[in-house]
């Protein structure tokens, strides 16, 4: 049988090219023409890696979406960034090939190698020429660096990356176990009066409850996937929260209660 995936890379506008209501009709709009050609010709479309935000406005509507199937995949299921994926065994014939591929960053001179950051990584990718749709997550590990890339991207990729700010770098393709991959945590613990997402969302931060509030305002908080706008919202064990610009997080709910009814709470940081 012949495996054929369609993809479209074109269709998500950037944020900043318009407001927000009308890029949210925009992608909705393209997202249903996903699906119905997913549902009619019987086979598999996907989106470019859309942000947190880009999905939370698909599964407003994930309902619609039932009879066509469909999957929210970044490479692993730690990813913040994925696609959407139309389409279903059942309804195809064939299992979903993935479409993400994963590209190694490594200094050629490891003595000489900068302490690269994320934006170091993103900035040099983003400087090909190439659409951020193009690129998932970035996982840095000791002066290399791990991305998520869309495969009609793999080679121009590695064969146009040779640098990273000022470090000299190469990039190719890895597949199989990647144990450097694997997911590891740091724990944070707080003392805090309730569970209370603005109040846990201040102890993940570092920062005092006002800062955490303007991050809620300013659409950069989930809550399972979902966009968080309640900053009295009650959290409960295993919920996972994902802040832009810090991170992801995994609530592991109340250790304990003192006397005065204060609670001891954990919560893991992907890292």
């Amino acid at each position: 049988m012949r495996f054929f995936i369609l993809t479209l890379l074109f269709f998500i506008p950037k944020i900043s090219s318009m407001n927000a209501d009308k890029e949210k009709e925009f992608l909705i709009k393209r997202i249903y023409d996903l699906a119905d050609m997913s549902l009619s010709r019987q086979i598999y479309t996907y989106t470019n890696f859309l942000s947190p935000l880009e999905q939370d406005y698909f599964l407003k509507n994930s309902n619609n979406f039932s009879s066509v199937g469909y999957q929210l995949w970044g490479g692993a299921s730690s990813c913040l960034r994925k696609l959407i994926i139309f389409g279903s065994e059942d309804n195809i014939g064939y299992p979903i090939p993935s479409p993400v591929r994963i590209l190694h960053i490594a200094p050629k001179a490891a003595k000489f190698a900068e302490d690269l950051s994320h934006r170091d990584y993103l900035g040099s990718l983003m400087a090909l020429g190439i659409d951020r749709g193009l690129t998932g997550d970035i996982i840095i590990r000791d002066h290399q660096a791990w991305v998520y890339v869309l495969d009609s991207a793999v080679s121009f990729i590695t064969e146009n990356l040779s640098s990273v700010r000022h470090t000299a770098v190469v990039c190719t393709e890895v597949v199989g176990e990647i144990p450097e991959l694997e997911i590891k945590f740091q724990t944070i613990s707080a003392n805090l009066a309730s569970e209370r997402l603005d109040l846990i969302l201040s102890a993940i931060i570092g920062q005092k409850r006002e800062q955490a509030k303007s991050l809620l305002a300013d659409q950069k908080v989930f809550v399972n996937g979902r966009l968080a706008e309640n900053s009295g919202k009650s959290l409960k064990a295993g919920d996972e929260i994902t802040v832009r610009g810090f991170g992801k997080y995994i609530y592991d709910g109340i250790n304990s209660e003192s006397r005065k009814g204060r609670l001891n709470i954990t919560i893991r940081k992907y890292v």
